[in-house]
């Protein structure tokens, strides 16, 4: 496998921990392994690693069943 196709693979797989971990399995710790603390999201609030907890909390708050489900990625 080449370095561009690596690079490919690993993207996929921070998006997938992004949806199943910290999204559905709510486990927010994983906001600081994935999320760079510069980020800056659509939301005012969604800002850096802890932004995004915030959200994912709030949200599971209202809907503790939520889930996400990836059904096609494509990052080539």
């Amino acid at each position: 496998m080449g370095d561009a196709q690596m690079s490919i693979e690993k993207n996929k797989a921070v998006i997938r921990r992004y949806v199943e971990e910290l999204w559905t399995a709510g486990n927010i710790d994983v906001a600081d392994e994935i999320i760079h603390p510069n980020t800056r999201g659509r939301f005012a609030s969604f800002n850096g690693p802890e932004g995004a907890k915030q959200m994912v909390q709030t949200n599971r708050m209202g809907y503790s069943d939520f889930r996400r489900t990836v059904i096609d990625m494509v990052a080539e």
